[in-house]
């Protein structure tokens, strides 16, 4: 489940502190959207939950962009979480893995 994911993200960011770790940040990553699985497929052609990253990989600066847009049109709508379906925070995830690279 997301909160318990999110509960433990939570305790080992208080442990990290407490232990003067060298970690900066945490993050949980989730997917709450199991039918677009269809979707994918329509895409790829799979049927099970591997993803090929020669396919995907190549298409997620472009995929971080629509997301961005996405968190704009919701923000501009005063649509906050968790009523922002559909979203997507990955755009940030990738910015933060990408600046540490």
């Amino acid at each position: 489940m997301p909160l318990t994911l999110v509960a433990l993200a939570l305790q080992a960011q208080e442990k990290a502190g407490d232990e003067e770790g060298e970690i900066d940040e945490f993050w949980c990553v989730f997917d709450v959207e199991w039918p677009a699985l269809r979707l994918r497929r329509r895409h790829d052609g799979k049927h099970d939950k591997g993803l090929d990253s020669m396919v995907y990989m190549p298409k997620r600066h472009a995929a971080a962009e629509r997301a961005a847009e996405l968190d704009k049109r919701h923000l501009l709508n005063d649509t906050p979480f968790p009523d922002n379906n559909p979203s997507s925070g990955m755009h940030r995830l990738l910015k933060s893995v990408e600046s540490h690279a």
